[in-house]
């Protein structure tokens, strides 16, 4: 028998075991075969030795254990060294430097260390390439197919241990363009098993380029071709195409196929199929590690909590699948998208506890997550790979971060947070080292280290808490630039990433606000108004009403802080638009958004009011105000706050009296305006008790502190008033003693202070009232010294006052002093120099009253200084005789130039005395001393009007995200016969910032009423509903139907609650809002609803006496009770929108007269106020409906108060 002919029947033979993957019986027919005469020195031995080094290689990968494995690799080693020669021998280049290339390869394969399996894959590619340029230039087609197909692999490999994003897109560019030329090699010949696996490693090298390493637009032409291969490839053999998919390495090369992950799965178990007749170590793992990340991904995907336990299970044992194959090659995981199998516990455990809603037992899981972590780390490092370190870093960051969430001690709540940002900050130099064109993982990876030192530095002292933050911020805003770019890189941006962006720019206006509070620095503000602002961008791209209303919420806050009201209350007004559109979107939320517009509105109002505060138009203010006060009486969540800004508008109705010297309306304002402070902080102290500790009792208290300040403020300001009232009546010594009382009061307010900046306002104040008071007294002793004393006052004043204007009006104050000292020694002495100096101070006043923007003052001082030189000259006449014309003349002069300047500045009375003085003088009557009109000085007994004043904020959004349940009950039919049946459904909304597990719903219907549903069950003799941990999203609803059979006559109130959990397993509840159902007996069919509604429509109402006040009140609420009554059980209108009426509806229904609702100066009127104080009474402005003075406001029984609601219910009960 010849050579050849044996030759093709052993390669005939070996082939047909090999497509059996019997790779032992392969190999023993190459043996027989190399045992035979065949000539040592053939072509045909050296393609034998290589063919059964291949088959030694590939029986090795079938091993039971590891030292069978290596010694099989060792064995092919020796093969792969004798082909070598022989072809070197031979002149078959190409050959000779594809065995030396596999000789490489299987040192990867036997060497232990991550670094010298690098370099003996490096090594293999480099041989490799070389291999494939001289088959190339042979024009060995086959060859060079066979070449690629084996080596390639490497070169993945090699991109997965490469750390340097250079080489690995160098060694991805090279690989791809071979790749081509293969494809083109190997179709020439024609449709086979090698070409398949030649079009799948194109696609997926091109795949991994157009992830890694280029812009969006190439990248989607990439993928395009890539998809074309795999439909190539796909066509010549499903299984080939799918093994060689799997077995790819690095990740990033399967991402070309944009199948669902249903698909993948199901390709995956496909696969799987496919690979376990191979009983290839190598290949059976990789499918099963895929399918272990795979199921991990996709058990986040699916809602039922019990799916994604099993899915999550599913995925362990995939993972102990794979990691079992590999140990047999002594083999890690390449994969680093999610779930490294090698080391699966710290993620495994993650992932059960964001997905448990029980505290302790996420505690626990998030424990082993923790403990789990350094050694899943330590083995990544061991295995070289970087994309498993990547994913170690971030997995145990993860679970660090996780844990800190809900840990209670400071001390270990701040370790657990540093060890996650060394985490994060590794793997974040990972991925802009591995891949920069990234840019949305390099941005995300930016945004969690910022996340990280945000919360950290709530635990941090001064020095640290600023410089966390500035790297918070920088971080933050370095990940925005990044996903930006990605964003407008890409020509349809996916929905989830401009929300994500939207939120981002969000959470560094937030960043942002507290950088401020550290350095209260305006720039850092107006930074953070523009994050707000780019926010809201992102949000009206997804018409995302609720959030572009939040984001202008937050802008207008700082432009408040900034002081620019105008915008401020333009931003409050858009984010009250924005909410009302939300409203009309989802008519189930109307309540709550309609609520939030009002309050922006009457934001609106307080804007405009501060403004006008500013430009010193007091009347226009307290007007806002007043309107402010209207808009949140008729608000659920707010209205508690109508009482306060109701005391900011009488304090602003205050100052402006007190510049009119109407000093007595001004003192009766102040006492009106301690009085609303008052009642408004019983109010907040009433509902900080009922709200109980949660996120609004921390806002409450801030509000409550406010409140206080004021009432505080405004007692002190009566006090001033009543000091100002009695120096105008010339009760000097009793004006001294109210003013020192004032200040004695402002101080009082100065030490209850939040800020530095308020504390000052306040001791500012006080010494005016001091200085006041001393000018007081030095006026009823004529003691310069006094006068002196009371300007160090006032420079003291301007000293620590933070204003500009203050300290201007304070420094002008204390020249007018020295001029009232002066003016006394003058008097005493006449000395012709003190003359001189005493105009030198009122230049000086008048110069810093015009700094201080204040013209009047400028004017009053100037046209002073012209009376007082008239008066100078018409004495000077009186005593020179000889010059008295002349004297008289430049006397007529000064007067004419000061009754112009009185005039100007608006002071009439100075003005008319100017006129009078000369021919006072002529008529020989006394002449007004120079020091009399000077202390007539009313400008100098004007304080400053405080801005700020423990400023109040536009509180609401800065709670801690949590779930927040709205839910509603909808019965089919409201009145029903004893033995019927209906349908209600329970619908659930979450209003939060943050997503809710829904457990159980609770007290579903009261007994009388049996329910119905597949998922019911018995807890504590309870009904009990199980919904299994369904995660609602927030502004989600979701609806549970159930079947109600009405079992015994009488009123039924539905009021189920629904058991929730937060991200934090801390459990709670939310309560339906009640629904009504009557049941009568049997009766015609139609006549049970007609009956029961005849029979409510005919009753009368009695509520108790001891509830009310006065006859008026008992009359109010037993027409709205019958309103409520009607609406709600005869109409069938949620509780929410049953019973409501204007005030006009009551005027006119009861025949009582408007004052009993309407009050003077925006107050309420008795009545109304009464039913509001005993808690029988709430209010809501509706916004669509409009009457004479806009908006309508209308009242209802308080529905929510327990002893109304039973009140309300024993009627129904009693009617039928």
């Amino acid at each position: 028998m010849t050579a050849p002919a044996n030759l093709e029947t052993v390669l005939a033979g070996a082939e047909e075991h090999a497509g059996r993957y019997d790779w032992k019986q392969a190999l023993e027919t190459y043996d027989n075969f190399l045992h035979s005469s065949v000539d040592e020195c053939s072509i045909e031995r050296a393609r034998i030795l290589e063919s059964s080094a291949y088959a030694m290689f590939k029986w090795g990968l079938q091993a039971s254990n590891q030292d069978i494995f290596r010694d099989n690799v060792q064995r092919a080693v020796e093969r792969y060294r004798r082909a070598q020669i022989s072809y070197t021998t031979l002149g078959f280049k190409g050959q000779a430097l594809r065995c030396e290339a596999m000789l490489s390869h299987l040192k990867y394969w036997l060497a232990i260390d991550p670094e010298e399996r690098k370099k003996h894959l490096d090594e293999s590619w480099t041989l490799a390439t070389l291999a494939l340029q001289s088959l190339e230039d042979s024009s060995e087609a086959r060859e060079y197919g066979v070449t690629y197909n084996q080596l390639s692999q490497n070169a993945g490999l090699l991109v997965a241990m490469e750390p340097d994003a250079r080489i690995r897109e160098a060694t991805l560019r090279k690989a791809h363009e071979l790749a081509e030329k293969t494809v083109g090699f190997l179709a020439k010949i024609g449709n086979s098993a090698d070409l398949a696996r030649a079009y799948i490693k194109a696609a997926a090298f091109l795949s991994a380029l157009a992830t890694l390493f280029t812009d969006d637009e190439t990248g989607e032409r990439y993928f395009r071709q890539a998809r074309d291969y795999w439909k190539q490839a796909q066509g010549i053999s499903e299984e080939t195409a799918l093994l060689e998919l799997t077995s790819f390495v690095p990740v990033e090369g399967i991402q070309f196929t944009d199948w669902e992950i249903a698909t993948v799965l199901s390709n995956l178990k496909k696969t799987l199929a496919y690979a376990e007749p191979t009983a290839d170590n190598f290949l059976i793992g990789i499918v099963n590690d895929w399918l272990a990340g795979v199921s991990f991904f996709h058990a986040f995907a699916v809602e039922d909590p019990a799916e994604k336990k099993r899915m999550a299970d599913t995925a362990l044992q995939h993972a102990e699948m794979a990691r079992s194959r590999y140990s047999t090659i002594d083999f890690q995981s390449p994969r680093a998208d999610a779930f490294w199998i090698t080391s699966p516990v710290c993620e495994y455990n993650w992932g059960l506890a964001t997905w448990e809603f029980d505290a302790a037992k996420k505690r626990l899981l998030l424990d082993r997550a923790v403990e789990a972590g350094p050694h899943g780390l330590k083995l990544a490092e061991a295995s070289g790979f970087i994309g498993a370190i990547l994913l170690a870093h971030h997995a145990y960051a993860k679970a660090l971060a996780a844990r800190a969430d809900i840990e209670h001690s400071v001390m270990r709540k701040k370790e657990l947070l540093e060890t996650a940002l060394k985490q994060r900050q590794a793997s974040l130099a990972i991925t802009d080292a591995t891949a920069p064109s990234k840019l949305w993982e390099r941005g995300t990876m930016r945004n969690y280290l910022a996340d990280l030192e945000s919360q950290l530095s709530d635990l941090a002292d001064k020095g640290a808490r600023q410089r966390l933050l500035k790297d918070a911020i920088v971080n933050k805003q370095e990940g925005l630039a990044l996903c930006t770019r990605y964003v407008e890189s890409t020509k349809s941006p996916n929905l989830p990433d401009l929300a994500s962006l939207g939120r981002r720019r969000y959470e560094l206006g937030e960043l942002l606000e507290r950088q401020y509070r550290e350095n209260e620095k305006s720039e850092t503000l107006q930074k953070g108004a523009d994050a707000f602002d780019a926010s809201i961008g992102y949000f009206q791209k997804l018409a995302m009403s609720s959030r572009i209303a939040e984001s202008y919420w937050k802008a207008a806050h700082l432009y408040d802080l900034l002081n620019d009201h105008t915008k401020a209350s333009r931003y409050f007004s858009q984010a009250s638009d924005n909410y009302k559109t939300a409203a009309e979107k989802n008519p189930q939320l109307e309540g709550i958004y309609l609520d939030s517009a009002s309050y922006m509105d009457a934001w609106a109002s307080i804007e405009n009011a501060r403004r006008h505060h500013d430009e010193e138009r007091y009347l226009d203010a307290a007007q806002d105000y007043e309107k402010a006060v209207v808009t949140l009486q008729g608000t659920s969540a707010w209205s508690h706050l109508s009482s306060h800004y109701l005391g900011c508008a009488l304090l602003e109705k205050a100052e402006a009296q007190s510049r009119a010297e109407e000093f007595q309306e001004s003192q009766a304002s102040s006492i009106h305006a301690t009085q609303s402070f008052h009642e408004a902080a019983e109010r907040l102290t009433k509902r900080i008790v009922d709200t109980g500790d949660n996120g609004e009792s921390k806002e409450l208290d801030d509000w409550l502190k406010v409140t206080r300040g004021r009432e505080e403020y405004s007692l002190a300001k009566a006090v001033l008033e009543e000091a100002k009232l009695l120096d105008q009546r010339e009760e000097k010594n009793a004006s001294r003693m109210k003013y020192l009382e004032a200040s004695r009061l402002f101080r009082n307010v100065a030490s209850h202070a939040e800020n530095v900046t308020s504390s000052k306002e306040m001791e500012s104040l006080a010494l005016f009232c001091d200085a006041w008071a001393k000018m007081k007294e030095a006026e009823i002793s004529s003691s310069p010294e006094l006068y002196d004393n009371a300007a160090s006052l006032f420079t003291e004043a301007g000293n620590i006052s933070a204003e500009r204007t203050q300290r201007n009006l304070a420094l002008a104050n204390s020249s007018i002093c020295k001029a009232m000292g002066l003016g006394t020694k003058f008097r005493q002495t006449r000395e012709a120099a003190i003359y001189g100096t005493i105009k030198n101070h009122l230049e000086t006043a008048g110069d810093y009253y015009e700094e201080a923007g204040l013209k009047k003052a400028s004017d009053w001082t100037r046209a002073t200084q012209k009376f007082f030189d008239s008066l100078m000259y018409m004495a000077e006449a009186e005593r020179s005789t000889d010059k008295k014309a002349e004297l008289y003349q430049f006397a007529e002069k000064h007067l004419d130039t000061a009754r112009a300047l009185y005039a100007k500045a608006g002071f009439a009375r100075e003005e008319s005395e100017a006129k009078k003085l000369l021919t006072r003088a002529r008529e020989g009557r006394d002449l007004l001393s120079p020091m009399t009109a000077l202390g007539e000085n009313r400008i100098v007994f004007q304080g400053p009007a405080p801005a700020s004043l423990l400023r109040d904020q536009p509180l609401g959004l800065e709670r801690r995200p949590t779930p927040n349940i709205i839910g509603r009950v909808k019965v089919a039919d409201t009145i029903l016969n004893v033995g019927s049946t209906t349908t209600a459904e329970l619908e659930m909304t979450n209003v939060g910032k943050v997503s809710a597990v829904l457990i159980g719903l609770d007290e579903i219907a009261p007994r009388g009423l049996q329910v119905s549903h597949q998922q019911l069950s018995q807890r504590d003799d309870r009904d009990w509903l199980d919904l299994n941990g369904k995660k609602l999203d927030s502004l989600k609803s979701y609806t549970v139907k159930i079947t109600l059979a009405c079992g015994r006559k009488g009123i039924f109130e539905l009021h189920p609650r629904v058991v929730i959990a937060d991200d934090r397993g801390n459990r709670g509840f939310s309560e339906f809002e009640p629904a009504a159902l009557v049941v009568e007996e049997e009766e015609l069919p139609g006549k049970a609803q007609a009956n029961a509604l005849q029979k409510l429509e005919g009753r009368g109402f009695e509520a108790p006496k001891d509830w009310f006040e006065t006859p008026r009140g008992k009359q109010v609420i037993e027409l709205l009770a019958r309103e409520f009554l009607r609406d709600y059980v005869s109409k069938g209108l949620y509780a929410e929108k049953a019973g409501w009426r204007s005030l006009m509806d009551l005027v006119r229904e009861l025949s009582i007269p408007r004052s009993a609702f309407y009050g003077r100066d925006g107050r309420d009127g008795a009545v109304l106020a009464e039913l509001d104080r005993r808690g029988l009474l709430e209010r809501r402005i509706f916004p669509e409906e409009r009457g004479r003075g806009g908006a309508v406001t209308k009242v209802r029984v308080a529905y929510h108060n327990p002893s109304v609601r039973e009140l309300v219910r024993k009627e129904i009960i009693e009617a039928l």
